[in-house]
Parts: C-alpha cells; structure tokens; sequence
C-alpha cells in the first residue's frame, strides 16, 4: 500500500520489478546530435521515493540544483517519475549526474511503460552532463529514472534534458 495525499487514505500499488538483461548504454561526454536546449519541454516531474514533494529542481536548468535521494543506505533503487508529453518519443537524454551535495550514481536504469535501459554514467565532475543516445526511443506517458548504488551516504541528479524526434528534425516548424 501506498499513502495517497489527495485522498488521505492508503490504495493498492503493484510494484513491476526491473528485469535481468536488457539493453546496455554507456552515455558519453558528447552530444549525439543536439545541441542546446530541447526544441520542446518533453517531461515534467512527478513523485520521488524520497518523499511527497515532487522534484521540479531535477529540470529547472540549473545544475546547481537537482534532486537528492534521502534514504539511508548508498541510494541503489531510489527513483524519480516523470511525466512524457503525449505525442512525443525521448530520443536522447542529457543528464548532469553529480552534485556538489550528493555522489553520483554509477549508473540509472530508464524505465518506461514498455521498455527499459540501463545506462553506465563514467565519472564526472560536478555539473558536467553527459548524453544518453536512446537505440530505441522511449514512448507512452511515464518514465522513472531509477538509481544504482552510489560510493557514497546519497546519491542525486542535477539536472535532466530531454530532446524528441523535433530536436533531429528542424524543430517545430517540421510538425
């Protein structure tokens, strides 16, 4: 069961488990394609396991600021859900993986409604992003972005970019 605030009330979840295997990424220090800002904001924050507040500072463009699991533990299967605009597939994901509060995770697994990716992250300095080239876009509604273990006490993101079909294929104007 799981505490519903709008409702004051405890309603059922079925937790999905990450399956072994699956496809593999290593992100890279280089963009594959884009550069710039997403030609369209493509998620929203939604929930985190750390809590009720939802973390909007995960996309607010800042990489001084994020979102920091607050379990006890090295952060491995803390999570944060997005929400995917309808309409449109991620493509490529930017991610600044490190904070000057938090350790890093050494890698996240991208869970969608229909698919799942775990992404090695190599070691960065603060603020640094590194791109996540998607072999398959992921599509539906939902996306959460679940944490492996961390070298130290929290593990967090700073920041979260994500780019569609629009930003390889001139923009708005192509739609």
């Amino acid at each position: 069961s799981a505490y519903h605030l709008p409702t004051n009330s405890l309603v059922p979840v079925t937790l999905r488990r990450i399956p072994e295997g699956g496809a593999r990424l290593l992100a890279q220090a280089s963009s594959p394609g884009p550069s710039g800002p997403p030609v369209a904001p493509l998620l929203r924050a939604r929930s985190a396991s750390s809590g009720p507040s939802v973390p909007f500072r995960i996309l607010d463009g800042s990489t001084t600021s994020g979102w920091i699991e607050s379990a006890p533990g090295n952060g491995q299967w803390e999570f944060v859900t997005l929400t995917l605009d309808a309409g449109l597939t991620l493509r490529t994901l930017q991610i600044t993986p490190r904070l000057a509060q938090a350790s890093a995770p050494q890698g996240v697994w991208l869970v969608g409604e229909e698919s799942q990716v775990y992404v090695e992250l190599p070691e960065t300095e603060v603020g640094v992003p590194l791109w996540v080239d998607l072999a398959e876009p992921i599509g539906g509604s939902c996306l959460s972005i679940v944490l492996d273990a961390s070298p130290g006490p929290h593990a967090g993101i700073a920041e979260l970019s994500a780019y569609s079909e629009l930003d390889y294929s001139g923009g708005i104007e192509t739609l």
